[in-house]
């Protein structure tokens, strides 16, 4: 006698999970339309402005060589992390610019074979920061203090490069000479491609700031909030643990956490621009995490004498 069962599949899974999604929509609609326009704003004011314009900056700086006769810059970065001074430029832009510059230009260079695999697994760790004047300005104007948002970005740094500096350790640089390729640059190519990079940030920007929106509704535990926001976005998690309602030195070091792990949303743009690299994400996430981790317990203790 054949009895006829019904397997509890993957995919039968996703479709009931996505059927209730569709489902919860129109309860949470304004939640979530809430959500989305607050990350419209944060694209228009600071997103759009911090990353079109860097993105082509920094095609044109890895394009042209422009730290190849500079080995006062070059020589001890080599040393220090044990990469390629061709990663140099990923490195700076990952300081000066925030995410996801410093793994777009580690992919670039990759790429065009300027780095070995491994490095790039290495730098792009360390190059992977907020930008100075989203934590300095932003977040510390948030928190209340110019002087707590310098202390994270250093924070964030100082951990980033003990990280490299751990992760190179017996290791070997890579003797890869370099290619002139300003002859095969196009500042067209840059443009267009930096227009689409910024697209897909903004998009998975819009994606978590919808999320978040429901979460909110969802999550009353201002507790339960501060610890879980960190892992999604940062702007959003700086922006509810700057509110006040759990006490500074733990909002202050959650803060760190988030800025050195960066949270899902960084990690899925860094995953776009790595995407056919064979770059691994998930060693990517795991260092991140342990770095965030590193920064906490940083930042918990700074935060008592702040």
């Amino acid at each position: 006698m054949h009895t006829d069962t019904t397997d509890f599949t993957p995919s039968s899974l996703r479709a009931a999970v996505l059927s209730l999604v569709l489902l919860l929509i129109p309860l949470y609609g304004p939640s979530m339309s809430e959500g989305i326009q607050n990350g419209i704003r944060l694209c228009a004011t600071t997103v759009i402005p911090a990353v079109f314009p860097f993105m082509i900056l920094s095609s044109m700086m890895l394009g042209y060589g422009v730290f190849d006769g500079m080995p006062l810059f070059s020589r001890p970065f080599e040393r220090i992390f044990r990469v390629n001074k061709n990663g140099l430029c990923a490195y700076l832009c990952g300081v000066f610019c925030g995410f996801p510059l410093g793994a777009k230009c580690t992919a670039e260079a990759l790429k065009g074979e300027m780095l070995s695999r491994d490095e790039a697994e290495r730098l792009v760790i360390f190059s992977a920061n907020p930008s100075p004047a989203f934590l300095i300005c932003g977040v510390g104007g948030l928190l209340g203090s110019v002087k707590k948002g310098v202390f994270l970005y250093l924070i964030t740094l100082l951990c980033g490069a003990l990280i490299g500096m751990a992760l190179g350790r017996g290791k070997r640089i890579t003797q890869r000479k370099k290619a002139h390729t300003a002859l095969h640059f196009s500042l067209t190519e840059a443009v267009e491609n930096a227009g689409l990079h910024t697209l897909y940030i903004c998009s998975y920007l819009l994606l978590f700031s919808a999320l978040i929106g429901v979460l909110g509704t969802l999550i009353t535990s201002p507790l339960l909030l501060s610890f879980f926001l960190p892992f999604l976005e940062i702007g959003s998690a700086s922006a509810f643990l700057a509110s006040g309602k759990i006490a500074e030195p733990l909002a202050f070091a959650l803060c760190a956490f988030a800025a050195s792990f960066g949270g899902l949303c960084v990690h899925l743009q860094c995953a776009h621009v790595l995407r056919g690299t064979g770059v691994s994400i998930k060693k990517f996430f795991l260092l991140k995490v342990l770095q965030g981790l590193i920064a906490m317990a940083v930042a918990l203790f700074f935060g008592f004498l702040l």
